[in-house]
């Protein structure tokens, strides 16, 4: 191979002269990054990504430093070897801090995560910037590497080059190309979803900005890379190259201060005023002659716009399976068929995918012999019905050498010892936590259903693993999506279990509020707790919460139970049952008479009325057929079953921790009326309460009650179902029964079930249907869209405990308060919003707006003060958005001044009808302050909805993409 050519000292003298000059640039470039940078922080908190836009400013401008001071000569090894050492660690940490943004410019877009979420990954990437570079310069000297590389002292040979350097230019090239491409589809894809313009307009200005990275991170890098590799082929070309390869490496700090820092914004929005100074006017008188009639109209009642609202049926259960299979005739006696969203959960589930195609076969009905059937009648083919399946889990199922956990990629093996230890379980927890939800397959096809992806989905809290995991054998999974003009939210857990005789209440107190708090189930993750987002929640699992809140033995609760039992008045539970299904009957036909539509409530009527069959320990299936209509009550403790079973509950830790909001606060649960789930004999079913009473003696014989040097086994309902409505949408969810299956005798727990129903209007959808072509309209002209502008006043805020109050006055003056509306689940822009706020931060570098968007975007839901204004002025938020007549609500958080943006406290403000309506009058409200399923205090005061049809003002803001 022949050598390179060699540099006359008047070319290095060049090279040299190239290499001051664009270091100056580079460190004005930098300085100018850092001085805003700085600025920012005096009146606010930089975000995640302006940070690593100053941190790269600095290592870029490190890079061309060294550089500066020439060429030491290899007599002088010390200098040399400094110099060689700054420059390999400042190189190769551009190249992996580059790689780092781009990553984390993916996690925000695609994986939608938070702001505090980038946070807290921040310090990760620092150290897999520095700890390779740092380690691999170490490396370097330790090894003598270091000598004459032709322009500076750095490696003297051209493979160590390859190896420590160019090689991870080029897959830095591959990764970041790779990675915004991801995001360039995710992109498009939602803007797709949208259909309107803005939408388009927000993604391609964001695309530009991802495309000018890859390409400015190439073209700075790429004649470095030739130059090193093919150096000997060069001929001529070798100075030029050689100048050309430092001037753009020496740039890359005044480079960065273009792309990233917006150096040059304010020459370009000159220029794009002038250009659009002439055509203002004339486009907007285009817009308005294209504009709608407003919509609603002074004369328009929101009311006759909706559809009748028409009745929907849900079917909620839970199972821990205890590592057990079910059986297809265990399976038909838990799972009923007719229903339009069934919702299970299941807890330590090893044969998950088998579960789900028996729960499918189950619930669709047999194909072939409905096919069968088909000339028989119609009867047959109306039980096959399609259905959609979405699921989630976490978990697994390996069991050789001890418990195999999967941390979201990290796969350990835990020995039983050491996951006992740190996991509070007695027995090892094996097998999946999963959710699976089967929604009707014409209503996910026509639109009326829509899922979003969202940034965390699982939450782990099972024993502490390295780099900050958690293992998987306790934890949560959930859903969330929007159903006609509903959003619901479900979640199954598996909660810490006592150990050894020994209470983890607390434990479980703090799982259940990391649950609350990590999972976000409505698209991008704004720091709001998952059920504030959603109009109805419903938690199910094995949450582990035991009859032990005094202290009882196993024989007291037995004999409670038994007690409860026997006081079971069986004429009066069957005159009371039997009429009021009639009254049922009667109600749900007059319905479905008026709505012509199909529904699970159709399955009232196929069972006789005076039908004498009601068994409600038996199974699911009887007890729907059987359904009483007094559990559409708010689970009243004046029921008959319910009052009968007070003094076994009144043991309940969970019932007590509700009735003090220490855990769910705002969470209900039905009556219970049936005998303990937990630890039952396998294989065992108790017989009904109406059928016989049995002794203490006798129920002992169907409860495991000790355990072999494991401490007593208190009988216990560990397996429950809450849920949760926002406080003007709970009258619409009601509960129709709710019951355990004793039939199903595979496991330790018996499943619980309950039925809910609710009503939807089905002319609604949950986003517009995109359009393409010059079709597409702007936010503004979409039919039904207004300018809301919302106002609240505060008039009082008290805090429930002297902790939190003195929390709060400590750190008052670091507080601020966010405002979100309207929500996501409200909101046919949800896919965009975000958006928005990214491409006005990107677009002329990310300080080209030092005030934050969140307060000028008229297309941003979300809008922030500090805690003094709002107390004092209150806030005022404008966006663009499409009222709904049925609901709309206001969420709201008091949260700390910096990235972390840890809550204090926060709630939500249901929107009166009147206001929605077009009322100017100011409504009064009363929001209790939660922070992870626990009372905290309580926001008063008075809001106010203006709607007007929107202006070009709200187009042209300065804040529009």
């Amino acid at each position: 191979m022949a050598p390179p050519p060699s540099l006359s000292p008047p070319q290095l003298a060049a090279i040299h002269r190239a290499i001051v000059a664009c270091t100056v640039l580079s460190a004005l470039g930098c300085l100018y990054v850092l001085l805003h940078h700085f600025r920012l922080r005096r009146h606010t908190t930089p975000t995640p990504t302006q940070t690593m836009v100053a941190i790269l400013a600095v290592v870029d401008l490190s890079f061309a430093v060294p550089k500066t001071f020439g060429h030491p000569g290899t007599r002088d090894m010390l200098r040399c070897n400094l110099q060689g050492f700054a420059l390999s660690i400042v190189g190769l940490s551009t190249v992996l801090w580059n790689v780092c943004m781009a990553h984390s410019i993916y996690r925000q877009i695609v994986c939608r995560e938070s702001e505090a979420r980038l946070q807290r990954r921040l310090p990760v990437y620092v150290a897999a910037t520095i700890v390779p570079a740092v380690s691999a310069a170490a490396l370097q000297w330790a090894l003598g590497m270091m000598g004459d590389a032709a322009f500076y002292c750095w490696l003297r040979d051209r493979v160590w080059h390859i190896v420590f350097l160019y090689v991870w230019v080029l897959l830095a090239i591959i990764y970041i190309a790779v990675v915004m491409f991801l995001t360039q589809r995710h992109l498009n894809q939602r803007a797709r979803l949208q259909g309107n313009l803005e939408a388009y307009e927000t993604s391609a200005s964001i695309t530009w900005q991802l495309r000018a990275y890859v390409v400015v991170f190439a073209v700075m890098w790429l004649p470095s890379v030739v130059f090193r590799l093919a150096s000997e082929h060069l001929g001529a070309a070798y100075f030029p190259l050689a100048i050309t390869m430092q001037c753009l490496l020496c740039s890359l700090g005044f480079v960065t201060s273009i792309i990233y820092g917006g150096l040059l914004r304010h020459p370009l929005r000159l220029c794009h005023r002038w250009l659009r100074m002439s055509h203002s006017d004339a486009d907007k008188e285009y817009r308005r002659a294209l504009s709608p009639p407003p919509f609603p109209s002074s004369t328009t009642n929101l009311q006759i716009l909706h559809g009748m609202r028409q009745p929907v049926g849900l079917f909620v259960s839970t199972f821990n399976m205890g590592e057990g299979s079910i059986s297809a005739d265990e399976l038909a006696k838990w799972i009923p068929r007719g229903y339009d969203i069934y919702v299970i959960g299941v807890q330590e589930c090893l044969q998950l995918q088998e579960l789900r195609q028996m729960l499918r076969r189950r619930i669709e009905g047999d194909e072939h012999s409905a096919q069968r059937a088909g000339a028989r009648g119609s009867s047959a083919r109306a039980r096959f019905v399609r259905y959609k399946m979405f699921c989630r889990e976490i978990g697994s199922t390996t069991t050789t050498l001890g418990y195999h956990v999967r941390p979201r990629g990290l796969a350990l093996l835990v020995s039983r010892r050491s996951l006992t230890r740190f996991s509070g379980d007695d027995d090892i927890a094996q097998g999946y936590i999963a959710l699976t939800v089967f929604v009707r397959l014409r209503d996910v096809t026509s639109g009326a259903f829509f899922m979003a992806p969202t940034s965390q989905q699982e939450v782990n809290c099972g024993m502490a693993l390295p780099f900050g995991q958690r293992a998987s054998n306790k934890g949560a999974v959930g859903l969330g999506f929007r159903y006609f003009d509903t959003s619901f939210a479900f979640v199954t857990c598996h909660l810490a279990s006592d150990l050894k005789g020994k209470s983890h209440v607390l434990k479980r107190n703090r799982d259940a509020a990391e649950v609350l708090q990590s999972l976000h189930l409505s698209g991008d993750d704004l720091g709001f707790e998952f059920p504030l987002m959603h109009h109805h929640t419903i938690v199910l699992g094995d949450l582990n919460y035991r009859l032990r809140q005094h202290g009882a033995s196993p024989p007291e609760i037995l004999e409670l139970v038994a007690s409860a039992r026997a006081n079971f008045d069986v004429e009066r539970h069957l005159i009371s049952s039997w009429s009021s299904r009639a009254r049922l009957v009667k109600s749900r036909r007059a319905i479905m008479a008026r709505a012509g539509s199909e529904s699970s409530f159709v399955l009232a009527d196929s069972v006789s009325v005076a039908s004498p069959q009601h068994s409600q320990d038996a199974d699911v299936v009887s007890s729907v057929d059987q359904v009483n209509a007094s559990g559409y009550s708010r689970y009243s403790g004046r029921d008959a079953d319910a009052t009968r079973w007070e003094d076994v509950l009144r043991h309940d830790e969970l019932r007590h921790l509700l009735s003090s909001s220490e855990v769910f606060f705002g969470f209900a649960e039905p009556a219970i009326s049936f005998d303990p789930t937990f630890r039952r004999i396998r294989g065992r079913s108790l017989p009904s309460a109406r059928d016989s009473a049995l002794s203490v003696a006798e129920l002992s014989e169907f409860y495991t009650t000790a355990l072999d040097g494991r401490g007593e086994r208190v009988p216990s309902y560990t397996d429950r179902i809450l849920h949760y409505s926002q406080p003007d949408m709970r009258t619409k969810l009601r509960c129709s029964l709710y019951t355990a299956v004793e039939r199903v005798t595979c496991s330790d727990h018996k499943p619980v079930a309950a039925v809910f129903h609710t009503v939807i209007d089905r002319d609604c959808r949950p986003l517009l249907h995109g359009v393409d072509g010059e079709s597409r309209p702007r936010m503004q002209d979409v039919q039904g869209v207004m300018e809301c502008t919302l106002s609240i006043v505060c008039a009082s805020l008290t805090w429930h405990s002297d902790a939190a109050a003195n929390e709060s006055e400590k750190r008052h003056q670091t507080l601020r308060v966010t405002v979100m509306f309207p929500l996501p689940s409200e909101d046919i822009f949800s896919e965009q919003r975000r958006l928005h706020v990214l491409a006005a931060r990107l677009c002329g570098g990310v300080f080209g707006n030092e005030a934050s968007p969140l307060k000028m975007d008229p297309k941003c839901n979300v809008v922030s003060v500090s805690i003094e204004r709002f107390l004092q002025q209150g806030l005022t938020h404008s966006t663009l958005a499409r009222p709904a007549a049925s609901a709309m609500h206001v969420a709201l958080k008091i949260h700390s001044d910096d990235v972390a943006a840890t809550c204090v406290g926060q709630g939500v403000i249901g929107l009166p009808s009147s206001l929605l309506e077009g009322s100017d009058e100011r409504a009064p409200f009363q929001m209790p302050l939660a922070v992870g399923g626990r009372l905290v205090g309580c926001l008063s005061g008075t809001v106010a909805l203006t709607l007007k049809p929107p202006t070009d003002a709200v187009s042209d803001s300065p804040q529009s993409v």
